[in-house]
């Protein structure tokens, strides 16, 4: 079962996928309200957390002892640097231990659903996005939002490597995109690359 906690402030979107194995991907800021508030009305074991990248409000909630970020991200992660952005949100952070640098192709198999890795970088040089094929559903983090895409303004962003990304997730036949900021919707990659990139 996929379960979406949409944010309605600065956080992340969360998203649980029940299994074995429990997974949550981007907890968001450590005050995420909708996070909060469904882990308290019905309380989850939580065995493992998937940041998308490495920016604090995707990260700053981690938890627990299984935290995987792509290896491109997963230094920021530790050290607490400069690429999280966390001074945008909190004075001090020390940052997490990644338990596992993830890469292209890797699959993380809870069970019930087998998430595959797509190395997305633009946003960031780690960002990813996460594909359930069995579901049809992507989660796409701050790579593909309904109306738009990730900035690539903030240290490691990248406007070709990110254009260079849509043409690879152009390729892959899914129907429901879940992003990290905003509701759900379904696959318009079309439209966002002919309005964000001006391909012919």
């Amino acid at each position: 079962m996929i379960i979406e906690l949409m944010s309605y402030s600065y956080s992340s979107n969360s998203y649980i996928i029940t299994g074995e194995r429990n997974i949550l991907i981007d907890p968001g800021l450590p005050n995420n309200e909708a996070l909060r508030s469904y882990l308290h009305r019905r309380p989850t074991r939580i065995d493992s957390i998937i940041n998308t990248h490495c920016h604090y409000d995707h990260i700053g909630g981690d938890f627990g002892e299984d935290i995987m970020v792509h290896e491109d991200d997963a230094d920021a992660v530790s050290t607490a640097g400069e690429k999280t952005m966390f001074g945008s949100f909190v004075d001090s952070f020390s940052g997490f231990e990644v338990t596992r640098r993830l890469k292209e192709g890797d699959r993380i198999d809870n069970g019930e659903h087998i998430l595959e890795v797509i190395h997305t970088p633009g946003h960031t040089s780690g960002s990813i996005c996460l594909l359930d094929r069995e579901n049809d559903t992507m989660f796409s983090g701050d790579t593909w939002f309904y109306n738009g895409v990730g900035r690539t303004d903030l240290p490691s962003g990248d406007l070709d490597q990110l254009r260079g990304s849509f043409m690879r997730l152009r390729e892959i036949d899914v129907t429901h995109i879940c992003p990290g900021h905003g509701s759900s919707f379904k696959n318009n990659i079309d439209y966002i690359i002919d309005n964000y990139f001006f391909v012919v």
